[in-house]
């Protein structure tokens, strides 16, 4: 098997070690199940996303999600994991405001805004 990046991302909270952990591949295209449910296995988390090119031009990526004994057909906050580790990556491309793209999964394709202030502190009126 190839060398594989795996992310661990705490959703719901900005306090490492806090919140909903998730297991993140970013790079996913190319396993098969049995490859993404044995990464699961081994991660040990409730949840592991794999993202990889999507299945229609409407949307940015697909997203598969497992545990570490079955596929999901959509996890919420383990989604919220892969936007977030793809982001990380610069592989969504933000404009200031909102952000709205789409992932396909096995529930179909599942909408997903994202705000961004591309002047941090403008927001709240501060200066810093």
């Amino acid at each position: 098997m190839r060398e594989i990046e795996v992310k661990k991302i705490d959703v719901f909270t900005t306090r490492p070690f806090c919140g909903n952990p998730a297991g993140i591949i970013t790079m996913a295209d190319g396993l098969t199940l049995e490859d993404m449910q044995r990464i699961a296995a081994v991660l040990n988390l409730a949840e592991c996303s794999f993202v990889m090119m999507p299945d229609t031009p409407e949307s940015i990526f697909r997203v598969r999600f497992f545990t570490q004994s079955v596929e999901l057909d959509l996890s919420s906050h383990s989604l919220i994991a892969a936007c977030f580790g793809i982001l990380e990556e610069g592989r969504i491309p933000l404009q200031h405001g909102i952000t709205s793209v789409q992932f396909d999964t096995n529930i179909g394709q599942v909408p997903l805004d994202i705000y961004f202030d591309s002047q941090p502190g403008s927001m709240d009126g501060s200066s810093e």
